[in-house]
């Protein structure tokens, strides 16, 4: 979204409660009118959006709430803003029931928004109650919908994930200040999806997963770092649903403080917070996820056993992002296809069939493997089943030094067809040094070596590459795979940045095993 969401002025709410600084009012009402006269109502492409019409009006109500007793907002000017919310939510009602039909984050922005405006409009709009009580029931229905029992959020993505815990915060704000509370099992649901979150946060970085979907939406920044630290959501929503804080007092409980939420001295750790939807090896900061998803919505990436791995705050294999959905190509929505993911590709397809955009059909299911051993996780997909293939991936934590992985392809019955096996890791950009199949990265706190070896199985024979590649920014630096997607990543939307694609391709008619060994030691001096 653009500039036309008005995100900016909770900034400039944020600095006129803090400094009652007029100039932030004057500023804000500014923009305002310059919007509301170069944008007809309906017309042009700041009303295409519903989702945009809505975060604008919100974002317009929030940031009066601070600049109602400045000079500033005269009667006028508040006459025109009330003017203007209303078009605003005349704008999404006639495209509600499509909002609610896509099962993802438009539904709740609009409903959260129907909220807020009729809750501001309560004495100046006929229909603003209906509103207010309309708004309400979908959003809630939406969460039960698209939340899961685990936590897991509809839309795959870490990005949306936020934005949806974060338009909830915002509804508890609301209920807050009716002296009201959330339904049980939406409470339940949020509970669950704020534990996800806190599975997966890095505790140095902030930062999760590079997960799924990322169109750059950053609803409330108050004490980011950084665009993807997601310790201010995490904290809020700790508090909020969960009843306590999951981080020790920072920065980021700018938005907790924002939202009105108390801020209990405590000092937790994230090694407490755990989420049937994460799988995760590791503690402390050296850690890593295995991605294994049983699909009840549509999938975001093709990235079924994509690994993460995290290691003093050093995201060390990484998902690559979504960089841009609407470029032509090659770089439209080029990052979700499973060749830019920490996992294996078959005869160079997809593990699902991609029908749109953001459409996959013959879904890739995971399933996971129970055993014993502490410190290893196991899961499978089918995703390669139209080849007789399975791959299963197990993730294993060498405590204090490392990770293994360990791949098996795994070909059903009497099935002799040779296969072309990829197997790729998304790096970061260190200086590197390869031989022969071990690639060893210097960075600043630490080294990195990948040791990668392949045995062919019944009978048990070692296997060698047909190729091994590194790929930096698209430019192939060793071997021959040539794909200007590779060696790239994408924090947020529309910008990418150099990172290294390490990849082995292996042919072979029989079922195959490869070890990727992760040593990590001090820097290399």
């Amino acid at each position: 979204m653009g500039t036309g969401a008005f995100f900016w002025s909770l900034t400039l709410a944020g600095v006129y409660r803090g400094k009652a600084q007029e100039s932030a009012a004057e500023l804000f009402w500014q923009k305002f009118d310059e919007f509301n006269l170069n944008n007809t109502v309906n017309a042009g492409p700041n009303w295409v959006s519903a989702q945009e019409v809505g975060m604008r009006a919100m974002m317009w109500i929030i940031a009066i709430s601070a600049f109602h007793s400045s000079s500033f907002s005269t009667s006028q000017r508040l006459e025109r803003l009330t003017t203007a919310i209303v078009h605003h939510v005349e704008r999404i009602l006639p495209t509600l029931n499509y909002a609610r039909s896509q099962h993802n984050n438009h539904i709740l922005s609009e409903s959260l928004c129907l909220m807020l405006a009729g809750d501001f409009l309560a004495n100046l709009h006929p229909r603003a109650r209906e509103w207010s009580r309309q708004g309400e029931s979908y959003f809630n229905h939406a969460l039960l919908r698209q939340v899961e029992e685990d936590g897991t959020y509809a839309q795959h993505s870490a990005n949306y994930h936020r934005l949806m815990l974060q338009l909830s915060l915002l509804y508890h704000a609301r209920m807050r200040q009716q002296n009201r509370e959330l339904p049980p099992a939406v409470m339940r649901k949020l509970a669950a999806a704020s534990r996800w979150m806190l599975a997966q946060l890095d505790p140095l970085s902030g930062r999760l997963p590079n997960l799924g979907h990322n169109d750059g939406t950053l609803l409330l920044p108050f004490g980011c770092d950084e665009f993807r630290d997601y310790r201010p959501t995490a904290q809020a929503a700790a508090i909020a649903f969960l009843g306590e804080p999951c981080l020790p007092a920072g920065l980021w409980d700018e938005l907790a403080n924002w939202l009105g939420l108390t801020v209990k001295p405590a000092q937790p750790s994230l090694d407490f917070h755990s989420s049937p939807a994460v799988r995760r090896v590791g503690k402390g900061t050296g850690w890593g996820t295995l991605r294994g998803v049983r699909f009840r919505s549509r999938p975001a990436h093709a990235d079924q056993l994509h690994v993460d791995l995290w290691w003093d705050g050093h995201n060390i294999a990484r998902d690559a992002g979504t960089y841009s959905y609407n470029l032509p190509p090659p770089w439209q929505n080029a990052l979700d296809t499973t060749s830019v993911h920490n996992t294996i590709t078959v005869n160079h397809q997809d593990q699902m069939q991609r029908m749109s955009r953001f459409l996959w059909l013959e879904q890739a299911q995971a399933r996971w493997l129970e055993h014993n051993q502490e410190g290893y996780i196991t899961a499978n997909h089918n995703g390669y089943r139209r080849f007789g293939i399975t791959h299963q991936r197990t993730l294993q934590s060498i405590h204090g030094s490392g990770f293994l992985v360990t791949d098996r392809l795994l070909k059903k019955g009497e099935n002799v067809q040779l296969v072309e096996y990829c197997l790729h890791w998304l790096l970061p950009d260190w200086n590197w040094q390869l031989k022969d199949q071990t690639l060893v990265l210097h960075g600043q706190p630490f080294t990195l070596r990948l040791i990668i070896n392949a045995r062919q199985m019944a009978p048990i024979e070692a296997l060698e590459p047909k190729d091994v590649s590194l790929v930096r920014a698209g430019h192939t630096l060793v071997g021959t795979r040539a794909d200007i997607r590779l060696g790239w990543e994408s924090d947020t939307y529309s910008e990418k940045h150099p990172a290294l694609s390490f990849s082995l391709v292996y042919n072979s008619t029989r079922s195959i095993e490869l070890i990727t060994r992760w040593e990590i030691s001090d820097a290399e001096r």
